[in-house]
């Protein structure tokens, strides 16, 4: 079954065509890449299902009754604290508040700042307020995660912890996933398919079930002088 149908999709900017009649559909758990180099609309994507963006022409259709949408950079209510934050997050679902707090508790203990649930984001590290990130999407129990390069700002060691954590909430949950990247690398053992965009060209799928077909995508991903 399909949650999410782009059909005949296209979306300028004045002169500038970010795509042209692309069509594909996300079914209920696929894990999606998309990769590609700056300014060929991968996080334009992403917008158009939120809703941020409308497109020029055809139509995006999405079925997700609750999407969590984690980018770049943490988004944090600056005058509310981590639990506030997180409460703020639980509001419009209709749980009561034994619930919510039950979820909290939860969802800080998984991304280790229990102790941080009363810290102001102006009181986190970089790296803390990107978990406080991940557990804003995660604890609406999403079923359909939209990642937008919230890695990338981040050192290695915590790039991995993260990349680990997220792997655990996907085996656990199997929400859908569209994960932005220009880091193969990062993203790819975390999906089970892959849209490479290029330059000029319409993006092309590939599956990504062994390693071996991980690193043909790595391959032509680094070999494309556009990305």
């Amino acid at each position: 079954m399909s949650l999410v149908t782009f059909d005949k999709l296209s979306l300028t900017f004045g002169k500038h065509c970010i795509f042209d009649n692309f069509n594909y559909q996300i079914q209920i758990g696929e894990k999606l890449a998309l990769l590609g180099g700056s300014g060929l609309g991968k996080s334009s994507l992403l917008k158009l299902l939120s809703g941020v963006y409308q497109p020029t022409s055809g139509r995006v259709n999405c079925q997700a009754k609750r999407i969590g949408y984690i980018f770049q950079e943490p988004r944090l209510l600056p005058w509310l604290t981590v639990e506030q934050n997180l409460r703020q997050a639980l509001t419009p679902l209709s749980i009561s508040k034994s619930e919510q707090l039950k979820r909290i508790q939860d969802i800080l203990d998984k991304v280790r700042l229990a102790d941080f649930a009363h810290a102001y984001p102006r009181q986190l590290s970089g790296g803390m307020a990107q978990r406080v990130a991940l557990a804003l999407a995660f604890i609406i129990e999403p079923d359909l995660l939209l990642l937008d390069e919230p890695l990338s700002a981040l050192d290695p060691v915590l790039k991995q912890q993260l990349t680990g954590f997220i792997e655990q909430y996907l085996s656990r949950h199997q929400p859908a996933l569209i994960y932005v990247s220009h880091s193969p690398e990062d993203v790819l053992p975390l999906v089970d398919k892959c849209l490479l965009l290029k330059k000029n060209q319409p993006p092309k799928l590939h599956s990504v079930t062994n390693i071996a077909e991980a690193e043909h995508i790595i391959h032509l991903f680094n070999q494309t002088e556009d990305l």
